[in-house]
């Protein structure tokens, strides 16, 4: 409530032409900025001994690319997530041993969808257990 009440003091004390008014943050990110998630769908495969990740491409134009991140269990966390690779927009499928060094081992995924605005957003965690 107080940011509404100094955005509001701000905006009628000041000239609509002052560089101060364009420091003043915005509440929402603007169209486009936060993309629809992907669905991200994957599994262990024993010939190449890796994950193989896929997910459905964006639905904006606005996409400057897609980064795959994992998470050690028991489950997703994104305060521990860790970057694995960064990939243009036109990929749809990433293959990875991250987090799997051993047979048994289970690691979290998540493909990230990134705009050109900035904007980020994260598909559903998928689990992977190395065969």
């Amino acid at each position: 409530a107080r940011m509404k009440q100094y955005r509001a003091v701000v905006r009628a004390r000041l000239p609509l032409t002052s560089p101060l008014l364009l420091t003043i943050p915005a509440y929402s990110p603007p169209p486009g900025a936060t993309p629809a998630p992907s669905v991200l769908s994957g599994t262990w495969d024993v010939p190449t001994v890796r994950a193989k990740l896929s997910w459905t491409p964006g639905t904006t134009a606005k996409i400057s690319g897609y980064v795959v991140r994992y998470c050690p269990p028991p489950s997703y966390k994104a305060g521990e997530e860790q970057s694995i690779t960064s990939l243009p927009a036109t990929a749809t499928t990433f293959e990875t041993t991250a987090g799997l060094s051993a047979s048994g081992s289970i690691a979290y995924y998540k493909v990230y969808v990134l705009t050109t605005q900035g904007g980020e957003r994260g598909s559903n965690a998928v689990k992977i257990v190395r065969a």
